[in-house]
């Protein structure tokens, strides 16, 4: 089997003085899933992993996959060889392109520091895609896996399905949600609707804005409190764009009786841009998060949920059975994580703007940046004025619009998709916002941008 040079020295370098030696237990190699299905625009990772190995000290493999309908954003390193806190030294993987395919050559990893190797199974590396164009059947390839122990000596294995990994990629599959990720309760609630149906998903999309859907939940704990997460297609016409958020009207209440709530919700695009509108194939998916208080679930544990349009100039909506879930604590954290914020706000009331400068970028590469802001009047969207500054073409400005996430304002966002000529030869960015009213106050943090 073939062995890069540089993993060859690594590994030489990481095992001088060793003289450890094992006995390989039969071993196979390959990805985890192996058949994955995607929404077109979605941002994915399936896991390089090993089962059943004996002394595992170093490893070095190639991908093979279409870039025409993946694009590879990142590998990043799993936790099987750092175990117990042994040190490893990482080797990002070369490009080379032989159309119809990309390879990404000689990823290596080796331990450092110890004389003994890993036994066991577990994950090796992460490969993270985006979901470029539509088909039902692209595939990842894992070739040339060599594994060896603390002697250098191969270790022989074989691989799992081949080493392949099928994907499918189509904007009416569900979202995608990697192993070990907390999943939303209460998946399939009742359902009724009176709008299109189209491959499963039902679009809001009539003239009259009549059409709307209604779900009913049940088993919940009657008086308490809970989250509820929304998430829906949307996009600006028949067979149109992607990239597009939002307002939808919320009507929700008791079957027991009692009083209805009537709430505006703002289905965001994670990836909508500025300008232009339209993102080009990033994503058609939108999420918004809606707090229902406990007094609204009564005795018997249920709750109905009825979205509609507010005009019939709107974007369209696509909805379905699974559109409305009930957010466990422990899943909201891990949303809310991904945005992580500083306690101490900064109220921007005043005429002067608040600076961030961030830095490590990829000049080459697009970059999305993802805003967390508060406002205090949680239906107001706001949209302050943003520069951006780099070394190499000086300072420009437009416009970013927040919006409210919670209920309460306690956490608006909104994104800002760069080019990457955007950041200069350095890799430097310098962002400042500008707002400078009092109704409504919007506040940043250090980790606002």
């Amino acid at each position: 089997m073939k062995k890069s040079f540089l993993f060859i020295l690594v590994l030489l370098l990481a095992l001088c003085f060793l003289g450890w030696r094992v006995v390989s237990a039969a071993t196979t190699i390959g990805f985890n899933p192996t058949d994955v299905e995607v929404q077109l625009g979605q941002e994915f990772y399936i896991d390089v992993v090993v089962n059943d190995i004996g002394g595992l000290y170093a490893l070095e493999f190639d991908l093979k996959y279409n870039p025409t309908y993946l694009e590879l954003t990142e590998i990043t390193e799993g936790e099987f060889l750092s175990q117990g806190e042994t040190a490893t030294y990482w080797i990002d993987p070369s490009f080379q392109d032989q159309p119809p395919n990309r390879f990404a050559e000689n990823v290596g990893i080796t331990r450092l520091g110890v004389d003994e190797g890993v036994d066991g199974s577990g994950i090796l590396a992460r490969v993270h895609f985006r979901a470029l164009t539509e088909i039902s059947n692209t595939k990842v390839y894992l070739q040339n896996a060599n594994l060896v122990d603390p002697n250098t000596e191969d270790i022989t294995r074989t691989y799992t399905n081949s080493g392949e990994c099928r994907i499918d990629i189509d904007i009416n599959n569900a979202v995608y949600q990697p192993p070990g990720i907390p999943t939303p309760v209460d998946p399939h609630p009742a359902f009724t609707t009176n709008c299109d149906t189209i491959y499963g998903w039902c679009w809001l999309r009539d003239s009259g804005y009549a059409a709307s859907a209604t779900w009913a939940l049940a088993d919940l704990p009657p008086g308490e409190d809970i989250t509820l997460l929304f998430n829906a297609l949307v996009t600006n016409q028949v067979n149109g764009g992607s990239g597009y958020s939002t307002p939808v009207e919320i009507t929700y209440a008791s079957p027991d009786g009692g009083t209805s709530q009537f709430v505006d919700l703002y289905l965001q695009n994670p990836l909508t841009t500025q300008n232009p509108a339209d993102s080009h194939g990033y994503g058609y998916v939108t999420t918004a998060y809606l707090p229902v208080p406990g007094a609204y679930i009564g005795a018997s544990g249920g709750l109905t949920v009825t979205l509609q349009r507010k005009s019939p100039n709107q974007e369209h909506v696509a909805i379905n059975q699974d559109t409305v879930k009930v957010v466990e604590s422990e899943v909201l954290n891990f949303l809310l994580s991904m945005n992580p914020i500083d306690s101490g706000i900064i109220w921007m009331d005043d005429s002067g703007s608040t600076v961030w400068s961030r830095a490590g970028f990829n000049p080459h590469a697009d970059t999305l940046l993802l805003f967390n802001a508060q406002i205090n009047n949680p239906v107001t969207a706001v949209q302050p004025e943003i520069h951006i500054a780099n070394n190499t073409y000086g300072t420009w400005y437009d416009h970013i619009t927040l919006y409210p996430a919670t209920t309460d304002g306690s956490l608006a966002y909104g994104t800002l998709l760069l080019p990457g000529d955007s950041f200069g030869s350095a890799g430097s960015l310098g962002v400042s916002l500008s707002w400078g009213q009092t109704s409504p106050r919007l506040g940043a943090y250090t980790d606002t941008v």
